[in-house]
């Protein structure tokens, strides 16, 4: 392993942080067997020691606990290390029965149609791959506050007048929109350039935390996520102002992101008698979709974990592929947020020739 000081002086490249030694568990998609004498641990921490420094990973049963639970544990760490009692609302909060959280829908009220949910059979699997296989590997890539915030002005649409000569506010893009709609769309190109198929269309996953929707307090440690899509054109993709890209990833998550969705899609899942046909991202095709997760939002980098200090450099250990799929990792003490990418090669390369991915995206490793 690199020494503490070599792994901060190169920004933490994925390759330098090997799960299978840093991790006490393997990562999604690998799984692993338990059993009565040696259960699944809903949380599990690993301590490890390199020169000069202390890496520790957090190993969360994702059925039981979300990044924003990852957070909260690491934060109750943090206070214990700081000598500190836990306030009496993490307790409460960290506490909460899981059963009463989302009042599941009367037998007179209509569920939403969440069949896209629903994990395809033998008939209905994804295509073959559209081009031969090229390996998959995570990689680091960052965006500065100030290509995030050109990012966002690129996203927000201009301000436009009523016929009244009014002006007229245009509609609310998060960073987190703005960043998420360049990286759609620049991968899409990549795809678009070297396989010219304009017609095939593309699908976009996005995790979306339900606390505040649903008016859960943000010391919840269990799961309350849902699943937020969007379905675009690769023509569409590669040819749009990131605006209208942006607008319509907002739309989509603003549709799921509210209590009559999420107790919708609760009880669709609680009256759906074989779990196992439900997929957490519905049908995938990662020859043309893409997944995501965004931990941008979460402070880690501004804990102090008493003697120890804050924390460096904010990682996912390098675990197998999970192909086309993009974590955003929290933002750094200066602003930055380091996107991690899970694709293949020939789309690394594509990115890579892209004058504008480079333009904004700063390559780690």
């Amino acid at each position: 392993m690199p020494s503490y000081e070599e792994l901060v002086g190169a920004r933490g490249p994925a390759s330098t942080l090997p799960g299978e030694l840093l991790a006490p568990r393997k990562a999604f998609p690998e799984s692993y067997n338990e059993t009565e004498q040696d259960p699944a641990p809903v949380i599990a921490l690993q301590a490890n020691f390199v020169r000069g420094g202390l890496l520790l990973d957090c190993a969360a049963q994702h059925n039981f606990v979300d990044m924003s639970g990852i957070e909260q544990c690491y934060s109750l760490l943090a206070t214990a290390l700081r000598g500190e009692p836990f306030p009496s609302d993490a307790i409460a909060q960290g506490n909460m029965d899981r059963r009463n959280l989302v009042p599941l829908l009367q037998a007179d009220e209509p569920v939403l149609d969440h069949g896209q949910f629903v994990r395809p059979g033998p008939d209905n699997m994804p295509p073959p791959p559209a081009e031969p296989e090229s390996p998959f590997s995570w990689r680091y890539f960052r965006f500065s506050p100030a290509k995030l915030a050109a990012l966002k002005a690129m996203a927000t649409p201009p301000t436009t007048e009523t016929e009244t000569g009014a002006s007229s506010a245009p509609p609310y893009v998060s960073t987190n929109d703005a960043l998420t709609a360049f990286c759609w769309q620049r991968v899409i190109a990549a795809r678009l350039a070297r396989r010219q198929t304009p017609e095939a269309v593309a699908k976009f996953c996005r995790a979306v935390d339900a606390r505040r929707s649903m008016g859960v307090p943000a010391g919840y440690m269990g799961d309350l996520v849902t699943i937020a899509t969007t379905t675009l054109g690769f023509r569409e993709l590669a040819e749009a102002p990131l605006a209208d890209i942006a607008g319509r990833l907002r739309r989509d998550l603003t549709a799921v992101n509210n209590r009559d969705y999420v107790r919708s899609f609760a009880t669709w899942i609680q009256r759906t008698a074989d779990k196992t046909t439900i997929a957490y991202g519905g049908r995938f095709n990662p020859d043309t979709d893409i997944g995501s997760s965004s931990w941008a939002h979460v402070k880690l980098a501004k804990v102090a974990f008493g003697p120890l200090g804050r924390p460096s450099l904010i990682r996912r250990p390098d675990f197998v592929p999970l192909r086309s799929d993009i974590y955003f990792m929290p933002q750094t003490e200066n602003g930055d947020i380091d996107a991690l990418l899970c694709f293949n090669q020939a789309d690394f390369d594509g990115l890579m020739a892209d004058e504008m991915w480079t333009a904004f995206a700063d390559y780690i490793g």
